[in-house]
């Protein structure tokens, strides 16, 4: 948490000369109502004080082109805007976490283990080429195994584990390493 913002803490700032005097009087009646203001509209219950003290900084930093002729409503414009910069910035946040349940990935991959089939007359021995598949998390083999066997795309692969395109193609990239670090090591002789 951001630490109380007061004139007085910064009256050894290079721009000292500048700042107004009497802005800690005219913003701390404010105090608790910007509080429970920002603790009934923001989306996030412990920035509250933060936001609080980005308003102060605001304030601090502003230079109003005209002047300030009700402080009480300046001040409430900053908080409306610095409330819909916050939540605009969490609804970002949302929209790149993606949570995923472990039970359904269990499922998805015992799915794709029954889909798993031999149909191929080629030397690779399967039973490697399954070892080497169980070694990864489940994510990867499910990723490994659309787009290799099924032929899947990055955004159908993403739409079916529920994480962006960009991690299908980081599993598959991880898988494909895999691949290379375990054939690297075994001997694929005919004994």
């Amino acid at each position: 948490m951001l630490p109380r913002l007061t004139v007085a803490a910064h009256r050894n700032a290079p721009d000292s000369k500048t700042l107004p005097d009497g802005l800690e009087q005219v913003c701390e009646p404010y105090r608790e109502e910007l509080r429970q203001f920002f603790t009934y509209n923001s989306r996030r219950a412990d920035a509250v004080d933060d936001l609080v003290q980005i308003v102060y900084l605001r304030l601090l930093r502003s230079r109003p082109t005209e002047p300030v002729i009700d402080p009480r409503q300046y001040m409430w414009r900053v908080a409306w805007n610095e409330l819909r910069r916050e939540n605009e910035r969490r609804q970002r946040e949302q929209q790149r976490a993606v949570s995923c349940d472990p039970a359904e990935l269990t499922q998805l991959s015992d799915y794709v283990d029954s889909l798993w089939t031999d149909n191929s007359t080629e030397d690779i021995e399967w039973e490697q080429v399954n070892q080497a598949l169980r070694e990864l998390p489940i994510a990867c083999q499910i990723a490994f195994l659309r787009q290799y066997r099924d032929g899947k795309t990055y955004k159908e692969i993403a739409e079916e584990l529920k994480v962006t395109p960009h991690a299908v193609k980081k599993y598959i990239v991880k898988a494909l390493g895999h691949f290379r670090a375990h054939f690297a090591t075994v001997d694929m002789e005919p004994e």
